[in-house]
């Protein structure tokens, strides 16, 4: 019988239930066409369903090396994550993941080392070279005569974090001061550069993609990510989350495809395999915007929760970087996607004007633009929350993607109102300098601002007038 002809009855065979059937096609077929670790998964779906847990273990172990080696990491993980439901003992695979796809350990500068000899100590320094670590430096330290201890100081109070993004900031920020480095210059940088550090592959590996997040999660921090997020399982037409409920986890998505919708008629976006979902809500804090549904038979998703994250960012200062960096460029991602003002742009341009941005990360009840003072620039909320006020009246409250300081920057005048975190936010500001660059080559964008900036202003001046002249709710002025 023909390899085709043998995936069709497979697949009518599986489809049916006829399980053991499907499991005998699949074999046949997977004989004369060993590189289909689709049909090898298969293969192991079919063993599993008749209780052949080793024989199911061995093609998901087959299917989930083969995925891994061809780039298709999300399938890998779906199928490493089945084979471990079948046989706990097989820890090798997890590890074959991480090793293929995890960040790789890069040599530090220079290595110090403390030699006790008794009459005193020796450090020694070694410095990188190539791949050999060679004399630097050498410092004699005779012995101190003993002193009491100097009592620690104390250890600063953690800020308090309502959402996932606070969390890995704040663990960024203390893993940067454990290595005598600082924080306040990381959280000032022009936001998404967007430069991938250089990760030191063997040469065998390059052609294996970089996957958001999980290349750059060191080699420990890669498993113990793996081993934290379940799999799950959805069919047609089930739920993964519903509008307005609260993020907890986020997915993605391993086999199969869903649907993004606010209405039932309403369709926002279809997502297939390796695509992210649901993080939006997580980082924010903010309630899911959309559903959810599965809209294939059977679709697999990687639950990624808060909780494995925190974790891992407060116990890895690597992962609170990489995470840091992940959960702002699917910010930004999300900003470009939904803001009118990247809209007229392409998907380069939007790039090339993000470039011009930076980044301003502001905590809870702190003032960004005060009424009378000149507006430094055009803002995006990239996430949290501002509102804005003037004489002591809440005119309006601005969440992520929505723009705020046009109207100064427009009509040349002072800030016509005071602009205030509700809770920790950041920023992208575009100075003012660029501001009116940008309008001089992009009239579009100047036209949208201006309509927005006509709509604000005519919505203050309801708010101040009186509260029986307000109309449907707008945004904001500034």
């Amino acid at each position: 019988m023909d390899p085709g002809s043998l995936l069709a009855q497979a697949a009518e065979a599986f489809s049916q239930g006829r399980f053991s059937q499907a499991a005998e096609f699949y074999e046949r077929y997977c004989q004369g066409r060993p590189t289909d670790h689709f049909a090898q998964a298969r293969l192991g779906e079919s063993w599993a369903r008749t209780g052949q847990r080793a024989r199911a273990a061995s093609a998901y172990r087959i299917a989930a090396e083969g995925f891994a080696r061809e780039g298709l990491l999300p399938r890998a993980l779906a199928a490493s994550k089945r084979l471990l439901e079948l046989d706990p003992s097989q820890r090798g695979v997890p590890q074959m993941l991480a090793d293929l796809y995890a960040r790789r350990s890069e040599p530090p500068e220079e290595t110090r080392f403390d030699v006790d000899l008794g009459e005193g100590r020796m450090q020694l320094a070694l410095k990188a070279a190539g791949d050999l670590l060679l004399p630097h430096a050498a410092v004699w330290s005779p012995p101190a005569p003993e002193a009491a201890a100097p009592e620690a100081p104390p250890a600063p109070e953690p800020e308090s974090t309502d959402t996932l993004l606070q969390t890995v900031e704040q663990a960024a920020r203390a893993g940067l001061r454990q290595q005598g480095t600082g924080g306040s210059s990381s959280l000032e940088e022009a936001l998404f550069s967007l430069a991938e550090e250089v990760s030191s592959r063997t040469p065998s590996l390059e052609a294996l993609p970089d996957i958001p997040l999980f290349s750059d999660l060191p080699r420990d921090a890669f498993i113990e990510f793996f081993e934290g997020c379940p799999l799950r399982h959805f069919a047609r037409g089930q739920q993964v989350f519903e509008r307005g409920s609260r993020g907890t986890a986020f997915y993605v998505i391993c086999e199969g495809s869903v649907r993004v919708f606010r209405d039932a008629d309403k369709e926002l976006a279809a997502l297939g395999s390796g695509a992210f979902f649901g993080e939006m809500a997580l980082l924010s804090g903010a309630p899911r915007m959309a559903t959810v549904e599965s809209t294939s038979d059977e679709t697999l998703l990687l639950e990624v929760p808060a909780s494995v994250l925190a974790h891992l960012s407060r116990r890895y200062p690597q992962v609170a970087r990489a995470l840091k960096k992940f959960c702002r460029d699917r910010l930004l991602t999300n900003v470009m996607s939904t803001s009118a003002l990247f809209q007229p742009f392409s998907r380069k341009d939007r790039r090339i004007l993000v470039e011009r941005f930076r980044a301003r990360d502001v905590k809870k009840n702190e003032t960004v633009v005060r009424e009378g003072d000149r507006v430094e620039g055009l803002y995006v909320v990239l996430s949290g929350e501002v509102e804005a006020s003037k004489g002591g009246q809440v005119l309006s409250r601005l969440r992520e993607g929505e723009l705020f300081g046009e109207i100064s920057l427009l009509l040349k005048t002072p800030a016509t109102a005071t602009v205030m975190a509700t809770r920790r936010t950041s920023l992208l500001r575009l100075p003012r300098e660029d501001f009116d660059s940008l309008i001089l080559t992009h009239p579009q964008v100047l036209e949208l601002v201006s309509r927005l900036s006509e709509q604000r202003l005519r919505r203050t001046e309801a708010l101040t007038s009186g509260p029986d002249t307000a109309p449907p709710a707008e945004h904001l002025l500034v």
